[in-house]
Parts: C-alpha cells; structure tokens; sequence
C-alpha cells in the first residue's frame, strides 16, 4: 500500500450498518468531542453457519431457524430414504455442537482513525409489541431477535429510537482499538448471524484529528467545522453575509428544490438546513442528510454562483440516496451532480430551453479545458474514472492531498454522461435519470449498474460500437479522452453568444499589435471602444478571458482597459480567478492587491493561484504568495496547508 492510500478494513462482506444515531457534545475547551454512536446492523453470513455459546434464548431461536433451513444432507439417510423429525434433530445436532466447538469468536471491524473509545456496549432493548412502536416496524428487531430480517424495515423515527437507546439495558463488549480501525465482538458469538445487531460506541474526537477542522466564525468565534445532519429549511449565516443571502438564497432555493423534484423525484429528507461557513472553508461547498455547507464565495452578487448551490442539492440524490458501492468511482455521485446541476440551475432561473442549450455549449467547451489542462498535468494514476480492482483493501490515493484539487471525476463524467444524453435525447434521458433514482434509491452502485440500467431502457441503441464494453473501454478504464469529445466540447464558433466576444477578441489583438509597435507618445492617440464588455453575460466574460489567457503577447496597458470594463465589485470569484491569472501571467503589479484580496477571501478557490505564482519564478509573485499563506494558514484545512507550504517552502 502506497503511504498516500487510505486503508478500508472493514469486513464489509460479512456485516452491514444499515442505521445509525449519533449523540455528540462539543468541549470547545479542549476542540474535542464527547461522542455516543447507536450501531444497527445485519449478517450478511448464512444462518446455517451460526453458532453461539451461553446465549440459551438467542441460541434456540437461531438453532429453530437453522433446523427450517436443513440441506439436502439433513433431509435425506445414506440409504437415500427420508429422515424422520426425530433423525433430523439428531443430525443438526451434532452437527451444531461441532460448529460452536471449532469456530472462534466473530469480529466486526469498523474503519476508524484518531479517536479515543470509551466503551462498547451491546444494547438491550425491552420487547414490545408491534403496535406498541410508532413508525417502528419489526419490533423483534430491537431484542435481537430475526436479526435477518432488517432490511424489512422501511423507516425508522430516530427521535424515538433514540430515547429508547437511552433507556436501554447496556451490556459491554469486547474491543481493540487500532491505529485505522475499530475492532469489536462478543466472547462466545461466533458468526455474524448471532453478532448483536445494535450495540454503542462510546468515543472522544482528538484535537489532532483531521476530519475536524477548530476555526473562527466570520463573526470571530471559536467553531468546528466537519467533513461530515442537522420538508424545513433553515439558513444559518453570520450578520455581515445576511443581507447577500436573503437577497440572493432566501427567493433562489424554493425555485431550486422545485425544479430538483421535477427532475428527480421528491427531497429524501425531512429537512435541510443551510449554513454560511468561513471564507477558510476547503470547498465551495458540502452536502450531508440535512445540512448544507455553502462557501460565502456563493454570494457573488451577480447570483452566478448560485449553481453551486443546485449542484450540492442534487447530492441528495447522488451521493446521499444513493451512493457508489466502490470508493474510486467518485463520478457516481460527482458525475451526476454536474451534469443535473446545470438543468437544476436553469430550471429555477427559468430560462428558455434555446438559452440554456447556447450558455451550456459555451460552459462545456470551459468544462473541456480546465479537464486537458488538468489531465496534462497529472499523474496517470489520478486520471481514470474508476480503478482495477485489487488485492490491497484500500482507497488508492486516499490520503493525497492533491486529489481533493482535482475535477476529473466532476468533469469527465459530467461529459460521459452527456455522451450518452446525446445518443438518446435530452428528454429521454432526464426521463433515465429518474429511472435510476427509483430503482436505486437506498443502494451503493457501480458503473456497471447505471450502463446496464441505460441499454435496458435504450435496447434499440445497443449495437457492436455503442454497448456497455465500449462506453468502460473509452470513459472509465483509461487516462484518455474519447476523439469525438475534442470536437463536440470546442466547437463553440457558431453559438450565437460566442460571436460578439470572438468579434471583440480580434478588435483586440489588432489594437495590441498596433499599440505595442508604437512609441509611447503616439499611444496616447491611438484608442480602442470596449464598452459592450460592460453587457457581457457571465458566461461571455470568462470565454473572453480565457482567450486572453491563450493569447501570444497582450500588452499590460491593454489588459487594464480591459479590466477597467468589468465591474471587479460584482464579478463573481470565476471571473475574478481569471483576471487574477491574467495579472500573474503579464506581471501586473499594479494589481498584486487583487490577487491577496482573492487568496484570502476565497479560499476554497485560491490554491491553484499559490502554484501559479511560485512557478513564475518572480520574486514579487512569490512575496505574495507568502505573505497571503502566512495570513491564512492558522486556519486553513490541513490537507490544503500542506499542499500549498509544498508548494511554496517544499514542506511534505
């Protein structure tokens, strides 16, 4: 195992945790938490396996099951006559009492890391009557009886089961704890099936650990954030960002979820809270059961940004709801948040199918550089949508900081699945996407599921160039991109949209050319008109950003007429990015301010920019860099501190 992969060692094929509830108290003395998780859990063994010592109740009840469940070896004599009742017990007897002699004591193991475990108890809960529980069905559930029969129970009142746990009798249970995992059993169970199907752990955070992050609020106070549940919504923000999210969030989200729910079914939850985090947040945003993280970099004034928050709603489909079985192939969840992003987007803005086909064209051919640019760069072993499998039990790259940075799995399957949209059609696919929500809903899936999903809905398209083998061969098990997207993803010469920018681009260069041969007193004459700069669309500034990112040679005086036509108070961080690029690219000093100004105020957006001006080689560039790092770097999350001190100072 590569010291950079995450190890998964939990024994997954043999027990699931198919609930949970988690009791948490926050000690902002010592930036820990005091923490009490309900385990509920099921066998994924055999019953005939079973076997058990001292447990005389649980025992009869397993031995009861495993008699109605007798092989053709139990039902038949070696004479090939039929056993009696009496014979059958005799024989499942025997065969019994050799089990609970040679099997050892099962274990289950739970991935952990950087905690301290107080105790483990097997809970007790009294038996009631069916009837008796609200919203509980299969109360045998909870007296460890028909531990088989789980997955029955449709919905579970949290609330009230987590009173009961409360009350519960507590009987404690073995445990190791390892430095990457939890390991627990019960002396005398040996075999899943008799394994207690609700226990607690009883655990406390270490300050140390990084799936928590200590910070101060925008407010300045003292606050943890995590990496990962708090239909009602409410929005939580500090007082200077109120105003931006009530004008700009408050009358978005119903839009947002109504066009969600159109697309893909109704919310799954019975709530989602919405919370503002710190400019040091490490994403622009985060979705979990019932709370959403949105990067105060969403409150763009021109509303652009409110994307994102449309992409996070739709991980309550993909990636909560439903979820990727392996760990590698992220674009089961990110894939498909982008692509129904934009459809969410544009459903609650309410713009017209023509409009939204024009402005999408001109985001993907966007999408298609950032993915090239971002392929070139890196490792082939960060650039496949999904891994081979292998002997080793862990997440490769797991624990690289530089994948968290990187887009290919939000990209590359976004265009995926816009391949396979195109080859059906817009409508059928939306039509497809629901589809899966209702056949997957509560189930860890692969690749293969969704491609055998599509050409079981779309069998007329099958044929020997288009099926499930050619779609793996050409997007999921390599590093290159498919031919024909080179030329769908960039052919953007005929968008309507993109016509007056390419017009204004070629006025441009020929001013730059004109205004760099000339002696400075004579410049003086020579002018150029940029005003339709100031009635771009979003979409439009960045493309014309981005072409003078490409461009030979632009002179420094020409780039600041440029900027002088963008409103730089209420560009969004995108466009901001850009023009940050561009002043590290042609050394703008003049503007060095805006680029500390971007790295601190967004942070989520900002480390690209710290490798850009390292790579320079400019002193001045490099200044700033380590003058904004040392500004933020208290706070940043761990994982980007060490990818950025990397980049500047060469620290691992």
């Amino acid at each position: 195992m590569d010291n950079l992969d995450l190890p998964l060692l939990s024994n997954l094929k043999d027990i699931h945790i198919f609930h949970y509830v988690l009791d948490l108290k926050c000690d902002l003395t010592s930036k820990t938490f005091n923490c009490s998780v309900l385990v509920l859990c099921k066998s994924m063994q055999c019953i005939k396996n079973c076997a058990i010592r001292n447990q005389p109740v649980i025992a009869d009840h397993i031995y009861s099951k495993y008699l109605t469940s007798c092989t053709h070896d139990i039902e038949i004599n070696e004479n090939g006559t039929k056993k009696s009742s009496e014979e059958k017990v005799k024989y499942c007897d025997k065969i019994w009492q050799k089990s609970v002699c040679d099997t050892d004591d099962f274990v289950m193991i739970l991935d952990s890391h950087a905690i301290d475990v107080v105790s483990v108890n097997e809970v007790q809960f009294a038996y009631v009557n069916k009837m008796q529980v609200n919203q509980i069905e299969n109360a045998e559930l909870f007296t460890g009886y028909n531990c088989n029969n789980v997955s029955n129970i449709p919905s579970i009142d949290s609330i009230c089961l987590q009173k009961r746990w409360k009350d519960a009798e507590k009987m404690p249970m073995e445990y190791f704890l390892d430095d990457w995992c939890l390991k627990i059993w019960k002396s005398g169970v040996t075999c899943g099936c008799c394994f207690p199907n609700c226990f607690e752990i009883n655990f406390k955070t270490k300050p140390e650990g990084e799936s928590l992050k200590w910070t101060m609020d925008q407010d300045g106070k003292t606050q943890p954030e995590s990496k990962g549940n708090t239909m009602k919504c409410r929005l939580f923000t500090p007082r200077r960002h109120k105003e931006a999210v009530l004008t700009l969030i408050s009358p978005y989200f119903p839009r947002c979820l109504t066009a969600a729910e159109r697309l893909l079914g109704p919310y799954p939850f019975k709530r989602l809270d919405i919370l503002i985090v710190p400019e040091n947040f490490q994403s622009l945003g985060m979705a979990s059961p019932s709370l959403m993280f949105l990067s105060q970099s969403v409150l763009a004034p021109d509303g652009e940004m409110l994307l994102r928050v449309a992409h996070e709603l739709s991980h309550s489909w993909f990636g909560l709801l439903i979820g990727p079985r392996d760990w590698h192939e992220e674009w089961l969840s990110e894939g498909f948040c982008t692509y129904t992003e934009a459809v969410i987007h544009n459903g609650a803005l309410g713009k017209s199918e023509k409009q939204f086909q024009h402005e999408r064209q001109i985001i993907d051919y966007l999408k298609f550089r950032t993915l090239l640019a971002e392929i070139n760069n890196t490792s082939d072993d960060l650039q496949h949508l999904r891994v081979k499998p292998s002997e080793e039990n862990v997440i490769k790259n797991g624990m690289n900081p530089d994948k968290g940075f990187l887009q290919l799995h939000y990209i590359k399957g976004y265009f995926l699945l816009k391949f396979l949209e195109e080859k059906s059609s817009s409508t059928r696919f939306c039509e497809f996407l629901s589809t899966i929500v209702s056949r997957f809903h509560h189930n860890l899936i692969t690749s293969k599921d969704i491609l055998v999903l599509y050409f079981e809905l779309f069998p007329e398209l099958r044929d020997h160039a288009f099926n499930e083998d050619t779609v793996s061969a050409e997007w999921l098990d390599t590093r290159e991109l498919p031919t024909h997207l080179f030329k769908t993803a960039t052919d953007i010469n005929e968008n309507p949209f993109v016509i007056p920018v390419f017009k204004l681009m070629e006025r441009i260069t020929n001013y730059n050319s004109q205004y760099a041969r000339l002696h400075w007193q004579k410049r003086r004459k020579l002018t150029i008109d940029l005003h339709e700069i100031t009635m771009f669309q979003n979409v439009q500034t960045l493309v014309m950003l981005e072409h003078m990112l490409t461009h030979g040679k632009l002179h420094a005086d020409v780039i600041e007429l440029v900027f002088s036509q963008i409103n730089y108070e209420r560009a969004n961080p995108e466009v901001t990015h850009r023009m940050c690029e561009l002043i590290i690219k042609y050394k703008e000093s003049c503007l060095y301010g805006m680029i500390h100004e971007f790295l601190i105020d967004h942070q989520a957006m900002g480390v690209y920019l710290f490798g850009e001006l390292i790579i320079s080689l400019d002193k001045q560039q490099r200044k700033i860099a380590e003058n904004a790092f040392a500004a933020i770097r208290d706070g940043m999350d761990k994982g980007v501190k060490r990818v950025v001190d990397a980049m500047i100072y060469g620290v691992v």
